[in-house]
Order: structure tokens, then sequence, then C-alpha cells
């Protein structure tokens, strides 16, 4: 047996990405399957539940296995929704935004490159998916048609091209199988 002190970091990050990606291989939430919307159009057919809207109580990690040729764009995408949600007027949605946080792992496979959000608590409120995140929880009220100028978007919210630009950059941006895990966290003591 090896214990973690005597074991390099490089090391450590590699065991730590093997069995990450290990448990990423036997389980996920199914985005073949319709699980994820990858358009932010609205379906004809009946919703099936949000994969990402959780009722978990205490927190969660939520592993996301990324392309690496979209990793950069998936990063950013991330960011600015993160930057929106710290500037929102509601009260709310900022809270929201604070109770969670990204992590990139360093010990990334040529395959994929694994981002961790570390949720603490889980929100029972609002998605963690990008589609309803984006289109309803930070999106821009609708411009007056009849104004000559429309005022800027409030703090926090985007409008439906902003919105659609950053969505581009996370859709389709993860492993199709096992590529994004919930993992709900039980404190031990």
């Amino acid at each position: 047996m090896v214990r973690s002190g005597f074991m390099p970091a490089v090391g450590r990050r590699a065991l730590v990405a093997i069995g990450l990606a290990s448990a990423l291989a036997s389980t996920g939430v199914g985005t073949e399957s319709g699980g994820l919307r990858q358009d932010p159009a609205p379906a004809a057919q009946p919703q099936q539940a949000d994969p990402l809207k959780f009722s978990h109580d205490g927190a969660m990690l939520l592993v996301w296995q990324v392309k690496p040729d979209r990793a950069e764009g998936f990063e950013q995408a991330w960011l600015t929704i993160r930057q929106a949600l710290a500037k929102h007027e509601n009260a709310d949605i900022r809270a929201f935004g604070e109770s969670w946080s990204i992590h990139k792992v360093e010990a990334s496979s040529p395959q994929s490159v694994m981002y961790v959000f570390h949720l603490n608590p889980v929100s029972k409120t609002y998605s963690y998916n990008p589609s309803p995140l984006l289109f309803e929880t930070l999106k821009a009220p609708t411009p007056d048609p009849s104004a000559a100028t429309p005022p800027p978007n409030p703090p926090g919210t985007f409008s439906y091209d902003e919105a659609k630009t950053i969505f581009d950059r996370i859709s389709g941006a993860w492993i199709e199988t096992g590529g994004i895990v919930p993992w709900p966290l039980r404190k031990l003591s």
C-alpha cells in the first residue's frame, strides 16, 4: 500500500485522474438519450426531467469530462456565466452563483479535460444545465419594440444572441458517454 504522503504530487494527480476516468466510464448523466438539451430551442415533444437540477441536501461534485479541443471555450463560457451570476440583481441568483466553484483537474488525459464543479450546498431551485441557466435564469428582459433605443441589459443577464454565443461554446463540449457525472456527497463528521 502506498500512502499519499509518500507518493509525489504528480503520481497522486494521475491516480485521481485514473479513478475519475474509471468512475466516469461506469456512470454518468445520459446525454445521447435526451438527458441534456443540446439545442436551446424548445422541443416539440414532452420535456424530460432536467438531469442537472438536483434535490440533494448538502454538497455535490459535478464532474464534466470535456473534449480537449473544446476545453478552452467550455472554460471561458462557464467563467462568463459565473461572472453574470455574481452581478445579477436578484439576491437568490447571486447566492446560487456563490454556492459553487469550478476546478480544472490538472492530470487530464489526451482524450479529455476534466472539470469539477463543487456545489455546496446544491441548489434545489436552479439548474446547472447550461440551457435553462442561460435562456431562463440569466435571460435579459425582452426590450420594448416601441422604444427608440432599447435600454441596456440589466447586470447579470444576457440577450438571446449573447446567451446563444455562450451556449455554443458549452454545447457538445463534453464526452458523450459518461461525460457529466453528479457525485452527491454525505458528510461523515
